[in-house]
């Protein structure tokens, strides 16, 4: 083995961050506390064209890891991960955002399920760091609904949010990475051109990641507004690919009406209060879709990109 491959780590933590110095500190933080698997982790940080540049941070809380920082023009979540990924020197490469505290054992998980699934995407689990947050607790009850229901058989998975994602980079380059159209949604769109190009999605329950966010309703509604702006792209993509089209699954909404009615309740949040708030993104996200819905409709010429894009990827029966 050549000493360029002996000193390559095991796994690349690639985090994309945009204007959020203070968030990227705590990460950086947790990651210091993080059990290294064998071979070690580097950490890839790519400044998505931050109005001040996050190096100086980043250099003030690195501690002892082996960290990087990749500064690009601003291209939105998708497009800094791939350029984390291009960067990345580990066979394994995992996913997590500035806004995410991963636990001890997040990355020793990861590699054990990687050695035992070596081409497979692997999916952690993901818990809310803001346990009194109403908002945060809303967007936590939907994630899991969304997650029991998606990923009831940990080998035959159907999806995983990016902020807890990890596969092999070879594999990953491969499939085209992430689709840098989609602002939103985009782990979405990866995980079902995974697994409808024949690829394996495990569950790994021991990699945990907690996400401290969204703080406020603001926030909350923003996101769930993206939300739907991200699934009007990705159900469009569908239809010019020959597959269906938007069909909402009424076992979805009911599984959403659930999850904040069972099991124990959510930190000191009432369970009627986190109802209202799921039932409050449901329309953040409606109102999400066919405002861009309009959007496209009304500005066709400023859309045209994006739709030859998506024509050409139907075509090819790629999603990039």
């Amino acid at each position: 083995m050549s000493a360029a491959l002996a000193d390559r780590p095991a796994i690349s933590v690639i985090v994309p961050s945009f204007g959020r110095p203070d968030d990227l500190r705590e990460l950086l933080a947790a990651l210091c506390a993080t059990n290294a698997p064998g071979g070690g982790f580097e950490v890839v940080i790519v400044d998505d064209g931050s109005p001040q540049p996050l190096a100086p941070a980043v250099r003030e809380s690195a501690g002892g890891l082996d960290v990087v920082v990749v500064r690009t023009a601003n291209g939105g979540p998708a497009a800094a991960r791939n350029a984390g990924l291009e960067r990345a020197r580990g066979a394994l490469v995992a996913f997590t955002d500035d806004d995410c505290r991963p636990g001890p054992d997040w990355l020793v998980a990861l590699a054990a399920a990687h050695a035992e699934h070596p081409e497979a995407l692997l999916g952690g689990s993901n818990v809310t760091a803001l346990k009194s947050n109403p908002w945060a607790q809303a967007t936590q009850s939907l994630e899991d609904a969304v997650y029991a229901r998606a990923n009831g058989e940990a080998v035959n998975s159907r999806f995983f949010a990016s902020k807890n994602l990890a596969g092999p980079r070879a594999g990953l380059l491969a499939a085209g990475a992430f689709d840098v159209r989609f602002r939103n949604s985009e782990d979405r769109e990866l995980c079902e051109r995974w697994r409808r190009d024949g690829g394996q999605m495990v569950s790994v329950p021991g990699a945990v990641v907690a996400h401290a966010n969204p703080r406020s309703g603001r926030v909350f509604w923003r996101q769930h507004l993206g939300y739907g702006r991200g699934a009007f792209h990705f159900h469009r993509m569908n239809r010019r690919r020959g597959q269906t089209g938007l069909r909402p699954d009424p076992a979805d909404y009911a599984s959403f009406v659930r999850e904040p009615l069972r099991g124990p309740r959510r930190g000191q949040v009432p369970r009627l209060v986190v109802l209202a708030l799921v039932i409050a993104s449901q329309a953040a996200s409606a109102a999400g879709y066919w405002l861009e819905a309009v959007r496209s409709a009304c500005f066709p010429a400023a859309d045209g990109d994006r739709a030859t894009a998506e024509a050409r990827a139907a075509a090819n029966g790629a999603g990039t």
